[in-house]
């Protein structure tokens, strides 16, 4: 029985990222010490990073109730809301 594993060695290409080429001569100019491609992986972390939506649209504290607004966990305690 063969098995077909053809699907592995397909790669899918990675999309485009945008906006990268400005910031990188800006950060070597700055001394920065770092290759293109390095750049490009951070850039797209970071674009990925903020545009990310928080995972509910209201949290809380366990302890005392207070509404903590949008994020991605509440709390259990007042001493971790500062409250």
């Amino acid at each position: 029985m063969a098995v077909d594993l053809s699907w592995v060695f397909k790669k899918s290409k990675p999309e485009p990222v945008s906006g990268w080429e400005s910031a990188f001569a800006d950060s070597r100019a700055h001394g920065h010490n770092t290759d293109a491609y390095t750049f490009q992986i951070a850039w797209a972390y970071a674009e990925d990073h903020f545009k990310r939506q928080p995972r509910f649209s209201e949290t809380s504290c366990s302890q005392c109730g207070k509404d903590l607004g949008p994020g991605d966990a509440g709390v259990s305690s007042c001493s971790e809301h500062g409250a």
